[in-house]
């Protein structure tokens, strides 16, 4: 062969191994994804992560090539295709997370543990698009595939959740039933036992409902749920007619303050999230509450002002103490002292300017005088 064929040839390969595509390139581009994934720019990670998967060429085997992914060692490709279902999950793309998870599931050499993680995420966000019923087909499919995960619990409860939330509350007391029976210590098992509660009020099986609240108390007496429990039994009693054991529920509930407000400090230091907001409105809710059995119910509107006051003393938000002060109005107006009512009323309008209610106070002003004649 003469020289200078030879030698074109020797240039030729050595500009194509200078220029062929290697490992470093892909790894480059995960890195590049993960990067913009972090800082919440995630159209940008889309564009890197897509780059891995459209990757095609001869000399370079992206099955060999591995990444970092959540202590796991991942296929890129594989890797990749999370990255992606998780962005689009991040850009409320619902349907196209889930077709991106699932080809994670399609890609081999994928750890059993990673695929329970992805089968998980395809569960979640069906439960974030709303779609309720399929996001219970999800974790139902999660739990029966990964039994021995450590989500299983998580996955049995949010299944439980999807079918209240799709309005099929007697499966969902079957999903919140095997739970607690199958996970009785589980960190959901106290919220899934006061979802079956809530679940038989919903379906106005009331007695039903009271006895599985009363479940709660008894056997997770330490647990965030009992206020929720004990506000549920209220609201039963209520639709039962029982007046005065609804009041006394009421008054359970503002009288759990202390053991709610110290349940909360041991879910800081559990490592728990427990929203003490959440009781709050609970709290004050039930003074609310109480006076207006009191006023609409009993007809005892003695009764009802003087559970109106002791809600206005204890409540600290204003909107709140506008809103009592505006039932202290309605209550002398049903109970015909129209000059209090005038004077309650103008309190809100004096007293708490800054919040919704003056409006509604000045037009009640109106309603007494015209009812005082």
């Amino acid at each position: 062969m003469p020289v200078k064929v030879v030698v074109t040839a020797l240039l030729v390969a050595l500009g194509a191994s200078l220029f062929l595509p290697v490992p470093q390139n892909l790894m480059t581009w995960f890195e590049n994804g993960q990067s913009y994934y972090a800082i919440g720019e995630y159209e940008y990670a889309t564009q890197e992560y897509s780059k891995i998967i459209r990757f095609r060429h001869w000399a370079v085997d992206v099955e060999k090539i591995e990444v970092a992914v959540a202590d796991l060692k991942l296929p890129i490709k594989a890797a990749a295709f999370y990255q992606l279902g998780s962005c689009y999950k991040r850009l409320k793309e619902f349907d196209r997370a889930v077709e991106n998870y699932r080809m994670v599931l399609n890609q081999a050499k994928v750890p059993d543990d990673f695929r329970a993680t992805v089968q998980f995420q395809i569960a979640e966000t069906r439960f974030c698009q709303q779609k309720f019923l399929k996001a219970t087909e999800e974790y139902k499919n999660f739990i029966a595939s990964y039994p021995e995960s450590r989500f299983v619990d998580k996955a049995y409860f949010r299944a439980g959740v999807s079918l209240y939330k799709a309005g099929k509350y007697e499966q969902a007391v079957s999903i919140f039933q095997e739970l607690v029976s199958k996970f009785p210590e589980s960190r959901y098992a106290a919220d899934a036992a006061y979802q079956i509660a809530d679940s038989y009020a919903k379906l106005n099986r009331y007695e039903e409902s009271i006895s599985a609240a009363n479940n709660v108390l008894d056997k997770y007496a330490n647990s965030a749920a009992i206020a929720k429990a004990e506000y549920l039994k209220a609201f039963c009693y209520d639709k039962l007619g029982d007046y005065d054991k609804t009041i006394e529920a009421y008054k359970r509930v503002i009288a759990l303050y202390d053991k709610m407000y110290e349940i909360l400090r041991a879910s800081f230091r559990e490592g728990k999230n427990v929203d003490f907001d959440e009781y709050i409105k609970l709290y004050e809710n039930s003074f609310m509450r109480i006076g207006e059995i009191y006023r609409d119910r009993m007809g005892d509107y003695e009764k009802a002002y003087d559970a109106y006051v002791l809600a206005q003393e204890t409540v600290k938000e204003r909107d709140y103490k506008a809103k009592i002060q505006l039932d202290i109005g309605h209550n002398y107006l049903r109970w015909k002292k129209y000059d209090e009512a005038i004077k309650a009323y103008g309190l809100v309008i004096t007293n708490y300017p800054e919040t919704p209610y003056p409006p509604d106070a000045q037009s009640y002003i109106g309603d007494a005088y015209y009812q005082a004649g």
